[in-house]
């Protein structure tokens, strides 16, 4: 009898623990990120990376431009790759770390192109990472595009709770959403289609906009006779930098304010109009060097191009892009 009850104890002593691991899942903070259309990597791969050699490896094999600050005494590298793709428009994204018992899980999905988005026909070899503290536990990577069916399904559960964090996890998993959202986006009830339409106007019109290159500088001109630069250029102007849009490009890559930009690739600008012409015309993810003046002295930058934050875009060009996208994808009875 001592003996059935001290297996049962012992056996309730298991289960509790690992209910309890369960129940104590945490959320592990990322303290920054980095990715690239363009790697070494043919293959999906998923990487952890504890050491500064390997890492300086890493950085130097992909030619990684922003690249965060990672110190390996407290930190560790968490990196996917999308491996080969056939064009732009494909993209890895990490969504969550969390401790779970002696696991890191690694939360991440592989998207490709929705309908609609503008991409060029260039093959990719996509990638991101975040940096995180050190954690010692094994990393464990899961693909949750899997749970999209199974969320989409709640989204007519009788549960209203469960309808409405459904909804908001669908909104943070991005366009992997997409396609199996619009399998059902015809044959769904009342509220599942306004909760679909919910979801894709968060996710969809940033994808639909021709992505256009971005900086995120504020600037004026200064002619060709202005002291700061009259002994650097000939002819055309130089592009003063008034300011700097915080975490965009310039910044991250050290331009500073009152920078005086005078070539972009070797090529200067005959006004401010030509120098935004140019600037939109080079595609986001490209590097190019930039010729500026700074403190009397020209110097060169290279900085890889940004696009455009959602907040900077036009307004009523970004809803009529949406609302083009919705009418084609449902069925509109008069």
């Amino acid at each position: 009898m001592k003996r059935i009850i001290f297996i049962a104890c012992l056996l309730f002593c298991v289960f509790s623990s690992t209910n309890g691991e369960a129940q104590n899942a945490k959320s592990v903070e990322i303290k920054g990120g980095f990715s690239t259309e363009q790697s070494v990597y043919k293959k999906v791969e998923k990487i952890v990376i504890r050491d500064s050699e390997k890492w300086d490896a890493f950085c130097k094999d992909n030619n990684l431009e922003n690249k965060p600050n990672v110190d390996f005494a407290i930190d560790e590298v968490l990196i996917v790759t999308g491996g080969e793709c056939t064009s732009t428009g494909y993209e890895v994204k990490i969504h969550s770390v969390d401790a779970f018992g002696k696991k890191l899980k690694v939360s991440y999905t592989i998207n490709a192109p929705i309908d609609g988005e503008k991409i060029s026909p260039i093959s990719s070899t996509p990638l991101t990472g975040v940096v995180i503290t050190k954690s010692g536990l094994e990393a464990e990577f899961n693909d949750i595009a899997k749970y999209v069916p199974e969320l989409l399904a709640q989204l007519a559960d009788d549960d209203w709770e469960k309808r409405e964090n459904a909804t908001k996890k669908l909104v943070r998993m991005g366009k992997i959403v997409v396609p199996e959202a619009l399998k059902i986006l015809n044959t769904s009830d009342a509220e599942v289609k306004m909760r679909l339409r919910y979801i894709l106007s968060e996710i969809v019109p940033s994808f639909l906009i021709q992505q256009t290159g971005w900086l995120g500088i504020y600037m004026n001109q200064l002619e060709i006779n202005a002291p700061a630069v009259t002994e650097h250029i000939k002819e055309g102007c130089g592009i003063m930098v008034s300011s700097l849009i915080p975490d965009q490009p310039a910044e991250k890559y050290g331009i500073k304010a009152n920078d005086i930009i005078i070539a972009l690739n070797d090529k200067g600008f005959e006004s401010i109009n030509d120098w935004a012409e140019t600037l939109k015309s080079t595609s986001p993810g490209t590097r190019v060097n930039l010729t500026l003046v700074r403190e009397g002295k020209k110097q060169e930058i290279a900085v890889v191009i940004g696009n455009r934050p959602k907040e900077k875009q036009d307004p009523e060009m970004v809803n009529g892009l949406w609302n083009d996208w919705w009418n084609k994808h449902t069925e509109i009875k008069k």
